[in-house]
């Protein structure tokens, strides 16, 4: 039986929330590079909830990226090509120096939020903390499944290939998700959750537009 999930589970942006501007901080590590476009996530929940619920009314993507949520830092331009393998942390906002470098695709928990930076803390990989534009992070990753479907299955049910999603949990190899469009959500492995849709190269079928 698919459980309901409460609307105020969602979420909905705060007004001090506000779209990233894109700025490169290539120059204060040379040799390791950033991050670019990703996408985000947040909110704890039990593992023991059901696999799989869906809402009666569908909210729209939440894209924004605040104190507390879950997130993933990209090294994607604006074309989807990778342009840095590995994002930049600095001590402080707007220092010089780079503290450490985090690589693509890693998924953080956003600690604090100082105008256009954000201080994150990896959950996933070598743990480590710092601060980075919000350029660098991302509030929506997709689903992205084996081929020749590339569907992934949630309590099963199976979410098109490319679909839209919000990261709420990080539980070692297993990710909880929410559909950016409000219709369900469940547990996946880690390694269905990107930041692309699948292109070309992952021989998919018929893949989510939203």
């Amino acid at each position: 039986m698919l459980r309901q999930l409460d609307r105020g589970d969602r979420g909905q942006p705060s007004p001090g929330d506000r779209a990233p501007s894109p700025r490169r901080l290539t120059d204060r590590l040379p040799a390791v590079g950033l991050l670019a476009a990703g996408a985000a996530l947040a909110v704890v929940v039990s593992l023991d909830a059901g696999p799989w619920a869906h809402v009666t009314t569908a909210a729209s993507a939440v894209d924004y990226v605040d104190h507390g949520r879950i997130a993933l830092l990209s090294g994607h331009d604006g074309n989807g090509l990778l342009a840095e393998p590995r994002v930049a942390l600095l001590a402080h906002p707007g220092d010089d120096a780079a503290l450490t470098a985090v690589p693509d695709g890693t998924l953080v928990r956003v600690l604090a939020s100082r105008g256009e930076w954000r201080e994150i803390g990896t959950l996933e990989g070598e743990a480590v903390r710092g601060w980075v534009s919000d350029f660098y992070v991302r509030g929506v990753a997709r689903l992205v499944g084996t081929s020749p479907s590339c569907e992934v299955r949630i309590g099963g049910e199976a979410v098109p290939a490319g679909q839209q999603i919000v990261v709420e949990d990080v539980r070692a190899d297993r990710v909880r998700v929410r559909l950016a469009s409000g219709r369900g959500w469940g547990w996946v492995d880690r390694s269905t959750v990107r930041e692309l849709p699948p292109g070309p190269a992952d021989g998919c079928g018929p893949v989510a537009t939203g």
